[in-house]
C-alpha cells in the first residue's frame, strides 16, 4: 500500500469521508473567519460599537429561528424518503417518492415565506427597543445603528427564503454538493465581511455579509442540475401536499422548532441581556467571547451535522448497528478536536491577559472565558446526542429544551444583577452539566426503545 493510500485509509477510519471533509473545511473556515472578524472588530470598532455589533448579530439570529425547525425537518424528511429501499425503483418523475418530495418542497416553501417575514417584523420591534435602551433620548432615525439594523433584517430574511430548496437537496442525497457550496459560500462571505470592516463600514458590515450570502445562494440554486431538479418537483401536482405536511412533517417540525427557539434563549440571549443590564461595553465582551466559543461549537458539531442525512437513511433501512458505529466514531473524533481547541483557546486568552494585550480588554477575563469553553465542550456532547435522536424524525428533547430555556435566563439574569462575570459563566456551566445528565438519560432510554422490534 502506497503512502497516499495509507493516508486515505487512516482518514476514513477516523470517520472522515468527502462530505465530512467539506463540512469540517466549511466550519473551519467559519471558525477562522470568526477569529479574524473578532480581531478586525477590535481594531476598527470602538468598544461601544462592538456592543451594538454583537447585539445585532444575536438579534438577527432570532429571525433565522422563525423557520421553526423547518430546515432540519425538511432535510430529515427527504433523507427518509430517499433512504427507503425502494427509492431506486421509484425515483422516476411522477413516482410516489417524487410526489412526496414535491409535497415536502411546496409545503416548506409556503411555511418558510410566511414565518420568515412575520419573524422579521416581530424582532424588528423587539430589537429596536433593546438597541434604543443605550441611546440618549432621540429619534430612532438619527441613531447610527438604525439603518444598518434595518438592512441586516432584510438581508437575513431574504437569504432564509432559499433554505427549503437547499435542505431538500441535502436530504435527497446531494449532501456533498451542498457542503461544497457551503464551503465556497463561507469563503466569499468571510472576505466580504473582512473587507467591509477594514473599509470602515462599521455596523453595515453585518448586512453586507448576509446580502452576499443570500446572493451566492441564488446563483447556486439557479445553475445546472439544481435548477432542473427543483423545477421538475414543482411541476408535479403534489395533490397530497397538505395531508403529507400535516401528518408526517409538522408533528416532527414543531417539536424541533420549540427546541430551536429554546436553544436561542440559552445560547443567544447573553449579549442582548448584558446590553440591557450592563451596557454596550460589557455586552461587547460577552459577544466576542461567545462568538469564539459558539464558533468552536459550530465547527466541531459540523462533523456530526454532515452525517445527519446518512443517519436518517440508515434508520429508514433499519441498519441500527451501522448507525451506532458511525455515530460513535464521529462523536469520539469530534469530541477530541473540541477539547484540544478549547484548551488552546483558553491558554491563549491567559497569555493575552498577562501580556496586557488590547484584545484582552475586548474579551471576558480568563477564568470566565475558560468556564464558557467548558460549557462548549459539554454542549458538544449534548448536540451530538440530539442529532442522533432527531435523525429518527422524533424530538424527545423538547421538554428538556423548554425547561432549560425557562431556567437559564432566570438564573443568568439573577447572576447578572448580583454577581461578576465569572459567577455568571459558572452558573451557566452548572446548568449545562445538568442538561447533559438529562439528555444522556433520554438518549439511552429512547434509542433502545426505538431500535426494538416494535419500532415503526
Amino acid at each position: 500500500m502506497s503512502l497516499r493510500e495509507a493516508s486515505v485509509d487512516a482518514i476514513r477510519r477516523f470517520g472522515v469521508n468527502r462530505t465530512v471533509l467539506y463540512s469540517i473545511l466549511t466550519r473551519g473556515t467559519q471558525g477562522v473567519a470568526a477569529l479574524a472578524s473578532i480581531i478586525l472588530v477590535g481594531r476598527f470598532l470602538d468598544r461601544a460599537t462592538q456592543g451594538y455589533y454583537f447585539t445585532i448579530l444575536s438579534l438577527v439570529a432570532f429571525v433565522q429561528l422563525a423557520e421553526f425547525g423547518l430546515t432540519y425537518a425538511v432535510m430529515q424528511s427527504a433523507s427518509h424518503e430517499t433512504g427507503h429501499p425502494a427509492f431506486e425503483l421509484a425515483s422516476s418523475p411522477g413516482s410516489h417518492v417524487s410526489n412526496r418530495l414535491a409535497a415536502l418542497l411546496r409545503g416548506a416553501t409556503r411555511f418558510n415565506a410566511a414565518t420568515t417575514w412575520l419573524g422579521a417584523l416581530l424582532i424588528a420591534g423587539v430589537g429596536t427597543t433593546i438597541l434604543r435602551s443605550a441611546d440618549a433620548p432621540a429619534a430612532v432615525g438619527s441613531s447610527p445603528w438604525a439603518l444598518p439594523w434595518a438592512a441586516a433584517l432584510f438581508a437575513v430574511a431574504g437569504g432564509q427564503l432559499l433554505n427549503p430548496r437547499i435542505s431538500l437537496l441535502e436530504g435527497a442525497g446531494f449532501v456533498t454538493e451542498v457542503w461544497r457550496f457551503r464551503l465556497q459560500q463561507e469563503i466569499v462571505t468571510a472576505v466580504a465581511l473582512g473587507t467591509a470592516l477594514v473599509a470602515g463600514w462599521g455596523l453595515w458590515a453585518i448586512s453586507v455579509t448576509y446580502a452576499v450570502r443570500a446572493g451566492l445562494g441564488v446563483l447556486w440554486l439557479n445553475r445546472a442540475w439544481r435548477r432542473d431538479y427543483v423545477a421538475r418537483l414543482r411541476l408535479l401536482h403534489a395533490n397530497a401536499s397538505r395531508s403529507y405536511w400535516q401528518h408526517e412533517v409538522w408533528p416532527f417540525q414543531w417539536r424541533i422548532g420549540a427546541s430551536a427557539l429554546s436553544g436561542y434563549l440559552i445560547f443567544q440571549f447573553f449579549t442582548p441581556l448584558m446590553f440591557t443590564l450592563k451596557g454596550p461595553t460589557i455586552a461587547g465582551q460577552f459577544g466576542m467571547t461567545l462568538a469564539l466559543t459558539n464558533g468552536l461549537l459550530t465547527v466541531t458539531t459540523a462533523w456530526l451535522n454532515s452525517q445527519a442525512p446518512l443517519f436518517g437513511q440508515l434508520i429508514a433501512r433499519r441498519a441500527f448497528g451501522e448507525l451506532d458505529r458511525v455515530f460513535a466514531r464521529s462523536l469520539k473524533s469530534s469530541l477530541s478536536v473540541v477539547v484540544v481547541i478549547g484548551a488552546v483557546m483558553s491558554l491563549a486568552v491567559v497569555a493575552l491577559d498577562r501580556l496586557q494585550h488590547p484584545l484582552a480588554q475586548r474579551l471576558l477575563p480568563p477564568a470566565a472565558f475558560a468556564l464558557f469553553v467548558a460549557s462548549t465542550i459539554t454542549n458538544h456532547v449534548v448536540f451530538a446526542m440530539a442529532i442522533y435522536l432527531r435523525a429518527h424524525r422524533r424530538e424527545p428533547l423538547m421538554i428538556s429544551s423548554i425547561a432549560g430555556a425557562v431556567v437559564t435566563p432566570i438564573v443568568v439574569s439573577y447572576a447578572g444583577r448580583h454577581a461578576e462575570v465569572t459567577a455568571i459563566a459558572g452558573s451557566y456551566l452548572g446548568l449545562t452539566v445538568l442538561g447533559l445528565g438529562v439528555t444522556t438519560a433520554i438518549y439511552w432510554s429512547r434509542s433502545r426503545a426505538w431500535h426494538s422490534d416494535s419500532y415503526a
